[in-house]
């Protein structure tokens, strides 16, 4: 196996992987939007004590998911969160299995939008609504997991430069 042959086998092995936890991450974000949304619709808050404490370590919530920015023109957001990461899962097994960096970089758009759509929604929570969702930062963290390694993806994956030894040597 030539070298430049064995760079490829290399590269197409990270990209599985890297790819691999893309994947985890969307399933993990589409996990938490899909309790946020059940969250969304329930009826009553849930009592204070030990139960509370268990479903929301921060407390907050049932405050944020059931409040009046929990929904924009009667969509809640956390339904908007599993479209997107239904979109990202999508984009990543497609990726996986067709290859392509245009996949990869649908995933970065859709990421990047995801992150700040929750820039601002963390802010909302901070400074206007004063109650922080422990789901939703959860939320917020796997979305710019997701952003920050699709552009590490995008940039890992840049064509072989011709101008290596390993690749002339391999046209001649």
């Amino acid at each position: 196996m030539s070298r430049s042959m064995s760079t490829e086998v290399v590269r197409g092995r990270e990209t599985r992987g890297w790819l691999l936890a893309l994947m985890f991450l969307s399933v993990l974000g589409l996990a938490d939007s899909g309790y946020l949304y059940w969250r969304h619709y329930r009826s009553t808050l849930i009592p204070s004590g030990s139960e509370q404490l268990a479903s929301c370590p921060a407390g907050g919530c049932d405050l944020v998911t059931q409040g009046d920015y929990a929904e924009i023109r009667g969509i809640p957001l956390a339904g908007l969160g599993l479209v997107g990461y239904l979109a990202l899962l999508a984009l990543t097994l497609m990726a996986s299995t067709l290859g392509g960096r245009s996949l990869i970089w649908g995933i970065v758009g859709i990421s990047g939008i995801g992150v700040v759509v929750s820039a601002f929604l963390v802010y909302l929570q901070v400074a206007v609504i004063r109650a922080i969702c422990s789901w939703c930062v959860v939320s917020v963290f796997t979305m710019t997991s997701i952003f920050i390694m699709s552009v590490l993806l995008v940039r890992r994956m840049r064509p072989l430069d011709l101008s290596e030894p390993a690749a002339q040597t391999g046209a001649i």
